[in-house]
């Protein structure tokens, strides 16, 4: 077996168990996905994103209104969360094959559904590379 097949090979092992790797795009959904004891799976977060204390020691991937694509990216993100008004950057990472999930903070129940939206969804991923 060649030293190429080789890599190829424990490329793909590696990525079978891989852990998922977050990006939030507003200090909320940091907020929400740690108190949904995922904050482990983040990877990066916009500025502000101070509570819990365990955000901050977290890289800064921009603004939550006007995040960098390249930080994203940098990042090797598998799922990107953001908000409405992210539409656009979110569109852009599509480009790049990385999940995105867009929730709506405005209301109350909005930001209940998007709650139960983002625990399906980490969950659903969780199951799904285990």
């Amino acid at each position: 077996m060649s030293i190429k097949t080789f890599s190829f090979i424990l490329l793909f092992i590696l990525n079978l168990n891989a852990q998922e790797r977050i990006v939030s795009l507003s200090p909320s959904i940091t907020e929400i996905l740690f108190a949904l004891q995922k904050g482990d799976k983040l990877v990066g977060t916009s500025s502000y994103s101070n509570y819990p204390p365990e955000a901050k020691k977290l890289p800064i991937v921009g603004a939550y209104t006007q995040p960098h694509l390249e930080k994203i990216l940098a990042l090797s993100p598998t799922l990107v969360i953001g908000q409405t008004f992210n539409q656009s950057s979110l569109e852009k990472l599509k480009h790049f094959k990385i999940k995105t999930l867009q929730v709506n903070l405005k209301t109350l129940t909005n930001i209940k559904n998007s709650i139960s939206l983002i625990a399906q969804e980490v969950n659903s991923t969780k199951t799904n590379n285990s």
